[in-house]
């Protein structure tokens, strides 16, 4: 198929990735000479044409720095969508390689909001956000894959689409609108600062009964992470939709921690024109963007500041409705078919163009659960760290304070052992279970967040640490199985 060449015009060179319904090729356009994203779709008949040509109209009305452009669309004996080929790697294959600091956490989620934003204002819903989907280059990140773009309003429930663990709780009735996208933001922002999901979820079932019916784990203080960015990440989990901040907002309170300036969405997408690879490139989203926030950013971010929670009551609602869906046994369909989307899911279309491909069915925050590297300095320049405390060893003037040895923590699950690494970062030294709990899964750190999750028959108990000053804190959750 590599000789193949496409509506005349476009040579496939190189596969990028695969998924369960399309594949990704690297190819030249032989009129413009230049190099271009082609995803091919899998499936021939008559919705999967109609579906991805609908994409092509909606993806190809947006122009905005922090989205992959859409160039052209086609029918070759099968339908083909062509892209803007993004330079660089996945935000998925940053965080498997190391944790990002906060700085840069601000910075690439500002840049995704900002093309939601954009997203939504065209009246467009992306319904798959998640690092494998972002791009990020020398200049700033980008979302790609309008893959599963679609316009706000009901859907099927048979078309519900995206990963299991970015999945709003409102999906599941099959409504798809612009606080879905928010949501998912939400569980990104969430896994790149505490390096893990907002559950203690391991199976596909357990996760999507947490999306509908579990608080998230509330963000303990972190450094370098301001209030409003921590309030903005729970907000974003509200189980109600109504209750989250616009893309748009996120962008500005994101915006504003990184110190740069989000872009704004068009104000009138029609009268967009197409940018060239070249000037989509020059992303303001980048570590050397203005020190100043634009007046659009500060205004928005002035808004979502205080964020208040959906209520009890229409949490109930939601509640209701995903009762309803499991005592209809829709439950069960859709866990078996995310299940198969999850371990089919590839990197999307015009991702890793650089060569490298995500593997396939890598679940977020799953690379997270061994021991992890330690991740990049956190830059001095930083944000203040958050909450108070002070150490019991004042720091050398020019340097940062010396952590603590190891301190022993103890429940009756079990006894762990953690330690300041540095930089805000925690590791679990050693841990034992306690009789009659066993050891179900830890994250050794170093990482923002380091835990050991014990087991007994149906209840759980995950033993959390972090390192706000310079020795180790835990949060004790309980749950069951």
């Amino acid at each position: 198929m590599g000789e193949l060449l496409l509506g005349s015009r476009y040579r496939l060179e190189e596969l990028l990735g695969s998924g369960g319904m399309s594949v990704v090729w690297q190819a030249r356009d032989e009129v413009l000479d230049r190099p271009v994203a082609v995803k091919v779709l899998h499936l021939r008949d008559d919705a999967a044409r109609d579906r991805i040509r609908g994409e092509a109209r909606a993806a190809a009305a947006l122009s905005h720095p922090n989205l992959a452009q859409v160039h052209d669309f086609g029918d070759d004996g099968f339908p083909f969508l062509v892209m803007e080929l993004v330079v660089g790697r996945t935000l998925q294959q940053h965080i498997d390689d190391d944790p990002l600091p906060p700085p840069e956490v601000f910075r690439v989620c500002a840049a995704v909001a900002a093309g939601l934003a954009a997203a939504h204002a065209a009246g467009l819903v992306h319904q798959d956000v998640k690092p494998a989907n972002i791009m990020v280059t020398a200049t700033g990140a980008k979302l790609v894959d309008f893959g599963l773009a679609a316009p706000a309003g009901p859907q099927p429930l048979e078309d519900v689409l995206g990963t299991p663990a970015y999945l709003a709780p409102e999906r599941l009735t099959g409504h798809v609108a612009p606080p879905s996208d928010v949501y998912a933001l939400g569980v990104l922002l969430y896994l790149l600062l505490a390096g893990t999901l907002p559950w203690p979820a391991d199976t596909t079932t357990q996760l999507i009964r947490d999306h509908v019916f579990t608080p998230p784990v509330p963000l303990p203080p972190l450094p370098a992470v301001p209030d409003e960015v921590a309030q903005l990440c729970i907000a974003c989990l509200d189980k109600a939709p109504d209750a989250r901040p616009s893309a748009e907002a996120a962008a500005g309170v994101l915006a504003t921690a990184a110190t740069i300036s989000a872009v704004p969405p068009p104000s009138s997408p029609a009268s967009s024109t197409v940018a060239s690879s070249t000037a989509a490139s020059s992303v303001p989203v980048s570590s050397a963007a203005a020190s100043s926030v634009a007046a659009s950013s500060t205004a928005a971010s002035s808004a979502p500041v205080s964020f208040v929670g959906g209520g009890l009551s229409r949490f109930r609602r939601y509640a209701l409705a995903a009762l309803v869906l499991l005592v209809a046994a829709v439950l069960p369909w859709l866990i078996a078919g995310l299940d198969r989307a999850d371990r089919q899911a590839g990197t999307g279309p015009g991702l890793a163009p650089s060569g490298s491909v995500v593997p396939l069915g890598s679940t977020p925050g799953a690379a997270r659960s061994g021991t992890a590297q330690p991740g990049p300095a956190q830059p001095a320049g930083g944000l203040p760290p958050r909450g108070g405390g002070s150490s019991t060893t004042p720091p050398a003037p020019t340097g940062p304070p010396t952590p603590t040895g190891p301190v022993a923590f103890t429940t009756e699950a079990g006894t762990v052992q953690a330690a300041c690494a540095g930089e805000g970062r925690v590791r679990v030294v050693t841990s034992a279970a306690s009789r009659p709990y066993k050891t179900q899964s830890q994250q050794a750190g170093p990482a923002s967040i380091a835990y050991v999750e014990f087991r007994h028959g149906n209840d759980l108990i995950r033993m959390a640490f972090t390192c706000p000053t310079t020795a180790p804190v835990m949060n004790v959750t309980r749950g069951t199985r």
